[in-house]
């Protein structure tokens, strides 16, 4: 579908399970969550979270509970949705050169704060 709209490089997909797990650590880190807290609001195993967060796939079910845990739609993580290049969406919001916090580019941040809207 995007192929045919000028200017539009991303694609209609699912996150990948690393995406995920990158905005799950991202979301629990930044609310100063344990990664046992996370797994008991979403009534799943720390073993499982762990997992989620390593990018190894989980079951769909996982998924949904932990979207609804950190206050997103229960399909957040399993829908098709429009997901924009890093480029583009730094394009969108103004940026203008790649910034680096920590180990984490700030072009990642941004994209997964994206996904947390």
């Amino acid at each position: 579908m995007s192929e045919n709209v000028e200017g539009i490089r991303g694609a209609y997909r699912r996150l990948t399970p690393v995406e995920v797990g990158m905005v799950v650590r991202l979301y629990r880190h930044s609310h100063e969550l344990k990664r046992t807290a996370l797994a008991a609001q979403a009534h799943i195993s720390d073993k499982t979270l762990e997992r989620l967060e390593a990018g190894v796939p989980v079951r769909e079910d996982s998924y949904r509970r932990v979207a609804l845990a950190i206050g997103l739609r229960d399909d957040a993580f399993i829908k098709e949705e429009y997901i924009p290049t890093p480029e583009e969406y730094l394009d969108a919001r103004g940026f203008c050169e790649p910034r680096s916090v920590g180990n984490q580019s700030q072009e990642s941040i941004e994209l997964a704060s994206f996904v947390l809207r």
